[in-house]
């Protein structure tokens, strides 16, 4: 084998390589966005639930302090 072709196999292995650590450090960028993708959804969801229950507790509230508005009418009774 002459220099000439141990250089280009030489150079060959160090181009894969480059890729390679290329490929995976874009891999790794990409999964850290999914990570915060699904955290960010996660906390969207968990802030609709806190307040679905404090709306539902203000509702309870209500209802203890005067439990007769219960019956009162509202936008939501059926035309029945």
């Amino acid at each position: 084998m002459s220099l000439a072709t141990i250089l280009s196999i030489v150079s060959a292995i160090l181009g894969l390589l480059r890729w390679f650590v290329s490929y995976s450090e874009q891999q790794k960028w990409i999964e850290i966005g999914e990570s915060r993708a699904i955290i960010k959804g996660l906390e969207d969801c968990e802030q609709v639930i806190k307040d679905a229950r404090a709306a539902r507790q203000a509702v309870r509230d209500q209802h203890i302090r005067d439990p007769d508005s219960i019956m009162h009418d509202d936008k939501f009774k059926r035309p029945d």
